[in-house]
């Protein structure tokens, strides 16, 4: 979603390529398969830092602490863009046994 907001908000002709998991879109970011991603950038930073891939924008409405020196896209010249990414916690739900007693 991140990416389609970018899309419709600069102009910028992107064709999404799906994949099953970031990690393989990463791969493919790396590998030369793919020109770019939108990705966490907990994940994505490690890749930067070591020279892997190249940050270009960060996505929030500040500069992230991680990498500060990445300006956000709004100050690349997307003026009011802004995707910030939701985390969710889940599990399996625990099956409540019945008491043998009555």
């Amino acid at each position: 979603m991140a990416g389609e907001l970018f899309k419709a908000m600069s102009g910028t002709n992107i064709v999404q390529l799906p994949h099953k998991a970031s990690g393989e879109a990463r791969n493919s970011v790396i590998g030369g398969h793919v020109q770019m991603m939108f990705d966490a950038i907990t994940t994505m930073t490690p890749n930067v830092q070591a020279g892997q891939v190249r940050a270009l924008a960060t996505t929030g409405a500040k500069r992230s602490a991680l990498t500060p020196d990445v300006p956000t896209a709004a100050e690349g010249g997307v003026a009011g863009y802004e995707a910030t990414i939701w985390l969710g916690v889940m599990a399996r739900p625990v099956r409540q046994e019945r008491s043998s007693r009555s």
